[in-house]
């Protein structure tokens, strides 16, 4: 069953529906962009402030889902809950878009001769901590439910906080590239 029919029954009209499909790919467009512009100007506060929406939009998922799931009055569950999960989703999309040109950026100034060893280094990284994922959550989420895991969450993200604040604290300052040499005149 197509989905747009049943979003038009609720209110959202068909340019709504197409602004909800075309606004993700968007986003997978400027994001990027925009984080890579910030880090070219600012690459020590680009490193403090794309940790610290993650932080921010994994507590407000956090509190979202603890309304949703012990709020006394509808009010609360239908509006407040849902403001906060969607605040949350957004902080979560922009951060993770700037978080990922800040790897590829900090592994190219960091080893600009084997940048293969630190895309390796990436790489395992990211498998050790998705296995750890995998075991964890299931665990937690037996325990504590959806809340429990969005709460333990919390930990990686202000580990990540506090990794990007210190790198920018002591990342030596980035050179720029030369400007492109004038092509030859041949005509």
């Amino acid at each position: 069953m197509p989905v747009q029919p049943a979003l038009e029954v609720l209110g959202l009209s068909p340019i709504g529906y197409a602004f909800l499909t075309i606004a993700p790919h968007i986003g997978q467009v400027l994001l990027p962009t925009a984080w890579a512009v910030a880090f070219t100007r600012r690459p020590r506060l680009v490193l403090a402030v794309a940790p610290a929406l993650l932080l921010s939009g994994t507590a407000l998922l956090a509190a979202g889902l603890a309304l949703h799931a012990f709020a006394a009055t509808p009010f609360l569950n239908a509006v407040v809950a849902f403001t906060l999960m969607g605040l949350g989703f957004a902080c979560y999309t922009v951060s993770k878009s700037g978080i990922s040109v800040l790897q590829h950026s900090i592994l190219a100034a960091v080893l600009p001769t084997s940048f293969v060893k630190g895309l390796c280094l990436m790489v395992g990284t990211t498998h050790t901590i998705a296995a750890i994922t995998s075991w964890g959550v299931p665990q937690i989420l037996d325990d504590y439910g959806v809340v429990g895991v969005q709460l333990a969450l919390l930990a990686p993200s202000a580990v990540g906080l506090g990794a990007g604040i210190l790198l920018g604290r002591w990342m030596p300052t980035l050179q720029h590239s030369p400007p492109p040499s004038p092509m030859p005149y041949s005509g």
